[in-house]
């Protein structure tokens, strides 16, 4: 149970904008996101927006789809982004970007 002092506390969830993941090389933290937003941005098209569900537990970050939440237009509100190891590999990253949604 959520809260319980058996468990860990519940960590909020929220709908946010899934903008764009780009290889970042061995990059982290603000330089990885600051050049996938800026790879993200010349994109030639850009990429969709799409709304996801985004929640962070103990286990990990899950994002769920919404279904028929996709924009040609760029969401103008903060962005941010986190790391993940590329696959098949142990030192290049893929940063996932992503924007405040306002319901």
């Amino acid at each position: 149970m959520c809260g319980s002092h058996a468990s860990p506390p519940c960590l909020p969830a929220c709908n946010v904008w899934y903008l764009n993941s780009v290889e970042v090389e061995s990059l982290t933290g603000h330089q990885a996101i600051q050049k996938a937003l800026s790879i993200t941005l010349v994109q030639e098209p850009p990429p969709l927006c799409t709304v996801v569900h985004f929640k962070v537990s103990a286990q990990g970050i899950m994002l769920r789809t919404t279904r028929g939440s996709v924009d040609h237009r760029w969401p103008l509100s903060r962005v941010f982004g986190f790391m993940a190891w590329k696959q098949s590999s142990t030192t290049d990253n893929v940063c996932h970007l992503f924007a405040e949604h306002d319901p």
